[in-house]
């Protein structure tokens, strides 16, 4: 069995298949290559040249090929939440709004990772790495877990519109308008889980301002003056399904100002941020915690 042939130095991959031509005719011996084949197609050509029939070169080792059909995401997805350990982080939990909130976390986490131009192993860097903040934090802490899943959406989709937003380079609605126009993400921008990314990505970018503003005050948000502008349009130009979106955003962000309001604090978008990039020190596991003690 070999795997991900396409993933090593072209060179390699080459004289690895020339030396394995030498024993595919060999009795009882049967070769299994688990690969992308464009992509191998694209090495050979780089020894070669862009003029090379890599296709037909390729052809001389393979007897019979086989199309692995697309994995399905949502099943995926579920299983990673399971491999990272989420069921065993709400069980020790005290903070109520992660048990509330976990199955919007992971629908919104299959609704944007399930976009079929993302690469299952690309969704499995991100699944780990929420893992791992879910297993660094203490019992006693908040999770933040809606702010969580969308800055880690927003790192695996756009990483470089990501550190720019946090860095503070861009807006909100320079970040959302990335996001969206990607074609395989377009249909997501009228779905609750995509209004709910545009409300978080709002509220969170500009979560200092809460605390320095009046109830009857709205943060400085491009994005939320864009959405404000559409509802306001009367031209036939914004149809329904546009205003109804750009309605149902600005809900969700009175909502987390009204609760923020209400005492329940910030939703902690900069504080995920730093937890994503392992950079707080708040992130102490209980069981090293009583160790020490």
């Amino acid at each position: 069995m070999i795997d991900e042939l396409d993933r090593c130095r072209p060179t390699y991959a080459i004289e690895l298949l020339e030396v394995a031509k030498h024993l595919f005719s060999v009795e009882n011996i049967v070769f299994v290559l688990a690969i992308n084949r464009s992509e191998l197609a694209h090495s050979i050509q780089a020894i070669y040249g862009d003029r090379f029939d890599a296709e037909g070169y390729l052809r001389r080792f393979f007897d019979i090929e086989f199309q692995l059909p697309d994995p399905d995401r949502g099943a995926f997805i579920d299983a990673m939440f399971v491999s990272i350990g989420l069921d065993s982080y709400l069980q020790r939990t005290q903070d109520t709004n992660a048990r509330r909130h976990s199955e919007t976390v992971q629908k919104m986490a299959k609704t944007f990772f399930g976009a079929t131009d993302l690469s299952i192993r690309r969704i499995s860097q991100a699944m780990h790495r929420l893992g791992l903040v879910y297993a660094s934090l203490r019992s006693d802490q908040q999770s933040f877990t809606i702010a969580a899943v969308t800055a880690l959406i927003l790192r695996t989709i756009a990483p470089g519109m990501y550190h720019r937003l946090a860095r503070g380079e861009i807006s909100d609605a320079d970040a959302i308008g990335h996001v969206f126009d990607r074609p395989s993400l377009q249909h997501i921008k009228q779905q609750h889980e995509g209004n709910l990314f545009e409300a978080t990505i709002a509220v969170g970018s500009h979560e200092e301002e809460l605390y320095s503003m009046t109830p009857s005050e709205l943060p400085s948000s491009p994005l939320l003056q864009r959405h404000f502008a559409v509802v306001e349009n009367t031209d036939k130009e914004v149809t329904p399904k546009e205003r109804k979106q750009s309605q149902d955003v600005i809900a969700l962000v009175e909502r987390f100002r009204s609760n923020f309001f209400r005492g329940s604090g910030g939703i902690g978008f900069a504080e995920s941020i730093r937890r994503l990039e392992l950079l707080t020190n708040n992130l102490i596991d209980d069981s090293s915690q009583h160790d020490a003690e």
